[in-house]
């Protein structure tokens, strides 16, 4: 299984692209309407192809990157709730399109209730951010002189001895 690769998309957009036309190219891609490409783009991970070889799966995120969009390729997990071992799709044999939610059912086990923000989302409610409370600075010891002015006092000033080096016998080369 460590050939076979799931495409992975989570709302991410190019930087060179807008999400409105990252949108419209996926919508003509896929044929799909509004609300199922309103989905794609809640920052929780679809996986738009499951279990393709490499060649395919590079081959599918780089049509994505024509599209605008960022994904991701993650080795695929096998399917626990089929009956036979998952094949990698390939050229020959298409993907079973039956379930895109990009989920596997595993027997006994509850369903996660967590998903990934999207970049640049507030990810802290308004009760769990911290109170940061104002504070009192006096800056009336501070004082601002002209651009270009000297800041230092003579007594800060350090002293420098002149160095007398002969050079007379360095030459550049070339001459």
């Amino acid at each position: 299984m460590d050939n076979v690769f799931d495409v992975v998309f989570r709302g991410d957009v190019r930087p060179d692209a807008t999400i409105d036309g990252v949108r419209a190219h996926l919508k003509a891609l896929f044929r799909l309407d509004d609300d199922q490409v309103a989905r794609l783009f809640t920052g929780r991970p679809h996986s738009l192809r499951k279990n393709l070889d490499r060649d395919a799966a590079e081959k599918f995120s780089l049509l994505m990157a024509k599209a605008g969009a960022v994904v991701e390729l993650r080795p695929s997990r096998p399917n626990l709730s089929a009956v036979g071992e998952a094949r990698p799709v390939t050229a020959d044999r298409p993907a079973d399109r039956s379930d895109n939610t990009g989920n596997v059912e595993v027997a006994g086990a509850r369903p996660l209730d967590a998903s990934l923000a999207p970049v640049g989302a507030d990810v802290l409610r308004p009760e769990e951010k911290p109170r940061i409370e104002a504070v009192s600075v006096t800056t009336d010891h501070l004082s601002v002189d002209v651009p270009g002015a000297d800041v230092l006092r003579p007594d800060e000033r350090r002293k420098f001895r002149d160095l007398d080096i002969d050079t007379s016998h360095l030459k550049l080369s070339g001459q």
